[in-house]
């Protein structure tokens, strides 16, 4: 317990976090922050009032814990509506650069209408969209076969059509999320 560090920051909402790894004296956090983590009023039906629980409003956010002053700062990265991130796991604990993370739609519940590549270096993002009426879902990383690069491997999602009723596994490569799928498997 002698080693426990304590941190003052702005009260908030974290739902997942991206990363965190020591840097320059300080500890960096990558989170999705969610915005407003009070469910926003809706129709009055009991299943209404629950959906509300399922919406989120998240952005990719950066907390630093400045260890010899104890200082805590904090920035949003991006703004966007995102959440449900991954990155390459042997990345857990270093520096990490790209955060795959799931891109929120404004529907009235929570649905994954895009998956995005955000690079926290430069601050920019690429998204796949998977279509209308097409929903994603968490996107885990897999790392290519006997490769280093952090961004060297794929992305798995399971992707459902309600116009179609039909769904598939999208595989998409990492380091070229916005090209869409380089496989589709039915299901």
């Amino acid at each position: 317990a002698a080693d426990v560090r304590w941190f003052e920051a702005n009260p908030c909402y974290i739902y997942h976090s991206i990363n965190a790894w020591e840097e320059d004296g300080a500890v960096v956090l990558d989170v999705c922050r969610v915005k407003q983590p009070k469910p926003l009023p809706a129709g009055s039906t009991p299943l209404a009032k629950m959906l509300t629980y399922l919406r989120l409003d998240a952005h990719v956010h950066r907390f630093r814990f400045d260890l010899g002053s104890g200082r805590t700062s904090e920035e949003v990265l991006d703004d966007d509506n995102m959440e449900f991130p991954s990155v390459r796991l042997d990345r857990l604990g270093r520096r990490s650069r790209y955060a795959y993370t799931m891109h929120i739609s404004p529907e009235a519940t929570l649905l994954f209408d895009g998956l995005t590549r955000y690079d926290t270096e430069s601050r920019s993002a690429e998204t796949y969209w998977f279509g209308e009426g097409r929903w994603g879902s968490e996107a885990p990383f897999a790392p290519r076969p006997g490769s280093t690069a952090e961004d060297d491997g794929y992305l798995i999602s399971y992707v459902y059509d309600e116009r179609a009723e039909s769904a598939e596994v999208h595989i998409l490569d990492a380091a070229a999320v916005r090209e869409g799928p380089i496989c589709r498997l039915g299901i």
